[in-house]
């Protein structure tokens, strides 16, 4: 699928059509590899989906940036050496937005979002325009799909197929745990990295408290 054959509605959510969206589109297209362009374009489609039956009102030209950039860090082009990958992809997510004369709080709230999209247990809970993100991809890895309807997530999958995303992503996020460890604290990275990388090492919580500078 090229982006130019993205359909413009996928399970009666239409997708935002304006320059800057089409841009965002671009970006991500350009930057990803082909399972993982159609992982954030299902995001957003996931995203509009919850966001319709829970009656959340949001900003869809936001919500569908934060979405199709959210993965820039998995990306060579936008990776660094030294941040965790959301931020990455959040910086650049950022760098978009006010390139294109965003105001700074429009900006800010994308990098939010992209910052955000991993952080289970606390984004579910910030504004719509940052939740949804998160929302979005937490049903394209399994969550809510009762809420949304199976029948209705088999349709975003058949317009936007998956193309071996379980394992594709894995290995993606296996890669930035073996280049980035020292970014693997406190997040799901560390996951990754204990269970499919031989020998990762990370700074964990318990070290960090009893390295403490403080004789209690």
């Amino acid at each position: 699928m090229t982006v130019q054959l993205v359909p413009k509605e996928i399970a009666g959510i239409v997708l935002p059509d304006s320059v800057l969206t089409r841009e965002a589109t671009a970006i991500a297209y350009e930057a990803s590899d082909t399972f993982l362009f159609n992982h954030v374009m299902r995001t957003y489609v996931f995203a509009a989906l919850l966001a319709e039956r829970r009656k959340l009102k949001f900003d869809a030209e936001l919500v569908y940036v934060g979405a199709v950039l959210h993965d820039l860090g998995l990306t060579e082009q936008y990776e660094t050496p030294d941040r965790r990958f959301e931020v990455d992809g959040a910086f650049a997510a950022r760098e978009f937005m006010e390139a294109h004369h965003e105001t700074p709080a429009r900006a800010q709230l994308v990098w939010d979002a992209v910052a955000l999209h991993s952080s289970f247990g606390i984004t579910g809970y910030k504004e719509p325009d940052i939740a949804l993100v998160h929302l979005g991809t937490s049903v394209d890895g399994g969550a809510y799909i009762d809420e949304i309807g199976r029948d209705v997530v088999d349709a975003v999958n058949l317009a936007l197929p998956r193309f071996g995303y379980k394992k594709a992503m894995l290995q993606a996020l296996v890669g930035v745990a073996e280049r980035k460890p020292h970014t693997a604290f406190g997040n799901v990275l560390s996951d990754i990295g204990r269970l499919c990388v031989h020998g990762f090492k990370t700074v964990n919580v318990v070290e960090r408290i009893a390295a403490s500078p403080f004789p209690d």
